[in-house]
């Protein structure tokens, strides 16, 4: 009698104990679990507005829906912006579960003129999506990202100026939340199994 009074607690906390392990190891397998009222690091995001090569207005809820992969930079004078463009030409090449858009923000929208960054994009075969906006608001935005950037003053130069950016992309989900940054030094095959990491974890 008292062998079953002992039985009866221990089995159920076996069953219990089995149920727990079960239902944790399903949860990992399933990812980092999304909370849909959580609030966005960056809401207002969604309300500015930029513009595209051809001038026309874009918001990024506009843009094609998946992952993105942002670069913060200028075409103008810049020995950065081909290796970036030719980064996101290859990524591009691997067949991801996911869509994945490279998006380039001008930090120079007075000097990156559409027809050369129309030219360089054409020159590089690259599917990246050029966006301008107000100076002020790109290098605000530039800054939420934790991009590092300064505009140096050249008094005896025909250039004017330099603007200095920090050489790291962002990997983002589709709604822009940051969940990844790269040095531009990445190898192409490190770099798409980060990616391909993330976009196993998205639900």
């Amino acid at each position: 009698m008292n062998s079953n009074r002992l039985l009866l607690p221990l089995g159920a906390f076996l069953i219990a104990l089995l149920l727990s392990i079960f239902l944790i190891g399903h949860q990992n397998k399933k990812g980092p679990q999304i909370v849909e009222d959580e609030k966005h690091p960056l809401p207002e995001i969604f309300s500015l507005e930029f513009k595209d090569t051809t001038g026309k207005k874009i918001f990024l809820k506009d843009l094609p829906h998946g992952f993105r992969l942002l670069y913060f930079g200028t075409f103008y004078a810049s020995e950065l912006t081909p290796r970036v463009l030719k980064i996101q030409k290859e990524i591009l090449e691997y067949k991801f579960r996911e869509p994945l858009t490279p998006i380039f923000f001008s930090l120079d929208p007075n000097r990156d003129k559409p027809d050369l960054v129309i030219g360089t994009l054409k020159m590089m075969n690259s599917q990246t999506t050029v966006l301008y906006g107000e100076e002020e608001m790109i290098t605000n935005l530039s800054k939420d990202f934790g991009v590092r950037s300064r505009k140096t003053i050249l008094d005896q130069s025909k250039l004017e100026y330099t603007i200095d950016q920090s050489p790291w992309m962002y990997l983002t989900t589709p709604d822009f939340r940051i969940v990844g940054a790269y040095p531009i030094q990445i190898t192409r095959e490190r770099l798409k199994m980060e990616i391909d990491a993330h976009m196993k974890r998205k639900r």
